[in-house]
């Protein structure tokens, strides 16, 4: 989840779901976030931001 302000909270999966991180990049986002595979894609107002795993498998 993000917020205008550029923050983007972690949330667990679990029945009741419990923050486990908050970040915070300098852009605005307006958007909702993109999951591609393994990727997250964030449309900020700035930049295009992709997330992943540094050792995600890549999509063929």
């Amino acid at each position: 989840m993000s917020d205008l302000d550029g923050n983007t909270m972690v949330l667990s999966h679990e029945e009741k779901p419990r923050e486990l991180a908050l970040n915070h990049l300098n852009d605005v986002f307006a958007a909702s976030a993109a999951i591609v595979g393994h990727e997250l894609f964030l449309r900020g107002e700035r930049f295009l931001y992709c997330i992943s795993e540094e050792d995600a498998p890549n999509p063929k």
